[in-house]
């Protein structure tokens, strides 16, 4: 699988050729369609904002695209539904299971997201828009939270 790595303050992301994803019990494989760029992963490329994983590591937490594999235990999602991953969808989701920020993200041809975090996606709304989309209402949910 081709997936654009963050290896180092200030270098570009470069190319790479990984293993495909496996989904663990809990966890989906989702095959990426469309990965916004957040201005926190350019943040993170200049070094103004220190990564949570050690590079190398594959950025991009504004993510949609289908389901292609579940992990045992997995419920409520079949193999081509398609869905965002939302760094915020369950309270108790911790940076360990944010895209792009605790684990391998969206800059890439797959990835693996927990159940917890994927939000069905009707057929009018776009992978394009919902991939936008996911971060887009972090930043109202930390205003009022906070």
């Amino acid at each position: 699988m081709k997936a654009f790595r963050y290896v180092a303050k200030g270098a570009p992301l470069r190319g790479a050729e990984l293993p495909d994803p496996v989904a663990g019990p809990g966890w989906v494989v989702v095959d990426v369609e469309a990965a916004g760029l957040c201005h926190s992963d350019v943040h993170v490329i200049d070094g103004m904002i220190e990564p949570i994983v050690r590079p190398p590591f594959t950025l991009g937490h504004e993510v949609a695209g289908t389901v292609s594999a579940l992990g045992e235990g997995v419920e409520g999602y079949a193999i081509g539904d398609r869905v965002a991953v939302a760094i915020i969808a369950h309270p108790k989701v911790q940076a360990s299971y944010a895209p792009g920020i605790g684990l391998d993200g969206g800059y890439a041809e797959r990835l693996v997201a927990h159940a917890s975090t994927l939000v069905p996606l009707p057929d009018n709304v776009s992978t394009v828009h919902a991939a936008v989309a996911t971060d887009s209402v972090v930043t109202a949910y930390h205003a009022v939270r906070t």
